[in-house]
């Protein structure tokens, strides 16, 4: 939106760029974004953490009888490619900035009035303290279950069937031969709604 000519400001609660995380995505979902122009391949190869071979996926069902059990899922191009989150955020915000827009990190979003004509978004920095509002045409949530205008269009519930994907990678601490880091393994939590205390 910044390269088309509008004015962005994203707003960040805490330090930008600091997820201490891992994201994968697929070599197809990646060559997108490039396509689109906000990428390239040499700073897509350069923000890969790992690629694996192959995927393991597998909900658990140890309690079932052998005849029950599921097979192991093989995704060998599902998710195989783990970003480096640091240097994909840090090159994001470059990216943002160079193409005009603003980020206001260790910001804390308060509230939103919205009107017929735009939204007025208050804030709060919080190594000041300062009170900050922004006013604009188009107000992005994308804060997640926890996000209070989220609760608020659910009735101070969360999202229904949110089923989010877990994956890990793992440097060091396994013996020899039990932990193979060409290949990815992925948890899949069970889908979760209102009052669902499971």
């Amino acid at each position: 939106m910044a390269r088309l000519g509008y004015r962005v400001l994203l707003i960040e609660r805490l330090p930008f760029g600091r997820m201490n995380r891992e994201w994968n995505i697929s070599r197809d979902e990646f060559q997108r974004i490039i396509d689109l122009g906000l990428f390239t391949p040499q700073e897509f190869e350069e923000i890969i953490a790992r690629e694996y071979i192959d995927g393991f996926n597998k909900f658990f069902d140890g309690n079932n009888p052998s005849h029950l059990r599921a097979k192991v899922l093989h995704t060998p191009k599902v998710l195989n490619v783990a970003l480096d989150s640091d240097k994909f955020l840090d090159l994001c915000g470059q990216k943002l900035r160079d193409a005009g827009g603003v980020i206001w990190d260790e910001t804390e979003f308060i509230r939103a009035d919205v009107s017929q004509n735009n939204v007025l978004v208050r804030l709060q920095h919080l190594p000041t303290g300062e009170q900050r509002q922004a006013t604009g045409r188009l107000l992005v949530d994308a804060m997640g279950t926890a996000s209070p205008i989220a609760w608020q269009l659910n009735g101070g519930r969360t999202f229904d069937s949110v089923c989010p994907t877990v994956g890990g990678a793992i440097a060091s601490g396994f013996e020899p031969g039990v932990w193979d880091s060409d290949y990815g393994t992925y948890s899949t939590p069970m889908e979760t709604f209102p009052g669902d205390d499971s």
